[in-house]
């Protein structure tokens, strides 16, 4: 499955969510039923997908196209074979830190516990490596009746404070170049 012979590119709300499967069953013309799916590969956006979503193949025909740091951002000009030309914009979500993983809250000794797991560039969809290629920071944000506190910036993944003194939690990793990945969020216990 991590081999990348059997993903696909799937779109849904949030955009285009790169997943594999383990096993796929023909059900009916052009209808297959994948099972054991890995979902949101290379931090792809995971969202809900409706019946009649488009849907690629990932394969030796899809071409990566490639482009330089300068291309990144700027409107550029695009054909595929005869096709009519269109323009494009390369916003490289890609290269936005991924979600954090195994955001969780605890109670201890009056304590909430919270931790979580940063996802990294060598080892990104394995979660028993840590990828000590880098120090990831991460930018928290805590809630009390729908007021958000902003606590400084994080370069351990976890923190702790009072029970009860707040409700729900935010979490988003920072890259290098300072931008932040998608937020990750939990409701937090109450006494």
């Amino acid at each position: 499955m991590l081999a990348g012979k059997n993903r696909l590119l799937l779109q849904n709300e949030h955009g285009w969510e790169l997943l594999a499967w383990r096993d796929a069953d023909l059900v009916g013309p052009d209808q297959w039923r994948l099972r054991g799916l890995l979902r949101g590969l290379n931090g792809s956006p995971i969202g809900p997908a409706t019946v009649g979503s488009q849907v690629v193949l990932v394969d030796v025909n899809l071409l990566q196209v490639g482009l330089t740091e300068d291309e990144i951002g700027v409107e550029l000009f695009w054909q595929a074979g005869m096709a009519n030309v269109q323009t494009a914009v390369c916003a490289d979500r890609a290269g936005r830190p991924w979600r954090v993983g195994h955001l969780r809250a605890e109670i201890q000794d009056q304590q909430v516990q919270v931790s979580w797991t940063a996802r990294g560039e060598i080892f990104s969809n394995n979660w028993e490596r840590a990828d000590v290629s880098r120090s990831p920071q991460f930018d928290v944000r805590t809630y009390q009746n729908a007021d958000e506190t902003r606590h400084p910036t994080q370069s351990v993944a976890a923190i702790s404070f009072p029970l009860g003194e707040y409700d729900a939690i935010s979490v988003a990793e920072i890259g290098a170049d300072q931008r932040r990945g998608e937020w990750v969020s939990i409701q937090l216990p109450s006494p």
